[in-house]
């Protein structure tokens, strides 16, 4: 409940993985309630970020698709009071922005709620998952967002359908997921591994790559 959580800048950033949509307002991916600022989807996916400025609800919404459901997104938003700029992001790409106009401080009001992560009152919020959530006092940039999306795109499919082996020299390597995380993996010949090596790579985060597990291959 910290004033530090209400700053004259704010970023917010998320990975989401929604199975559906709430009403209007009730898809809260990270907030301080209504009057301090939401990270929010709309009932039709769209994200984006409200502050509460000099009274009002000043937000920003993304343009384009809907965020798919049953799949990860990275959404954040930023407000800098010094630019005026309330910006939403999707998978790393600026969707839109707002530049505020004709008010007096510019400032995020401070209140003393708690700060909630996929939740806006029981039963609603995020109706799936939240990972990798934070929250910085200052606008990250552009860039900055983009290398945050970059260096944590790469996360595994649940159902473990990106994982992929090969050897040390490139060769793919055949596997069957036996159980949960439990998987067999064929050597093909013997080069498939170089000779006085041992070593075997995995490979994951194609969110969009098909399972290759095969129990008869190995």
């Amino acid at each position: 409940r910290s004033a530090e959580l209400t700053p004259k800048q704010l970023s917010l950033e998320a990975w989401v993985k929604p199975s559906s949509y709430f009403n209007v307002w009730d898809n809260h991916i990270m907030n301080k309630e209504w009057d301090a600022y939401i990270l929010y989807y709309s009932s039709a996916g769209i994200p984006g970020l409200s502050v509460y400025v000099d009274g009002g609800m000043r937000m920003a919404n993304a343009t384009g698709s809907p965020a798919p459901l049953g799949s990860w997104t990275h959404v954040a938003g930023t407000y800098d009071s010094s630019t005026l700029e309330i910006k939403i992001y999707v998978n790393g790409a600026l969707k839109n922005s707002t530049t505020l106009t004709g008010l007096s401080t510019y400032l995020i009001n401070t209140n003393s709620y708690t700060f909630k992560i996929g939740l806006y009152s029981p039963g609603k919020g995020v109706n799936g998952l939240v990972d990798e959530a934070r929250v910085y006092n200052r606008a990250l940039t552009d860039d900055e967002i983009l290398a945050r999306y970059n260096l944590h795109q790469s996360k595994l499919n649940e159902d473990y359908s990106d994982v992929r082996f090969t050897s040390s020299n490139g060769i793919e390597l055949p596997y069957w997921m036996e159980t949960d995380k439990t998987f067999w993996v064929k050597l093909i010949d013997r080069d498939a591994l170089v000779s006085g090596a041992s070593d075997m790579y995995l490979y994951y985060g194609n969110l969009s790559a098909p399972s290759v597990s095969n129990g008869n291959a190995v």
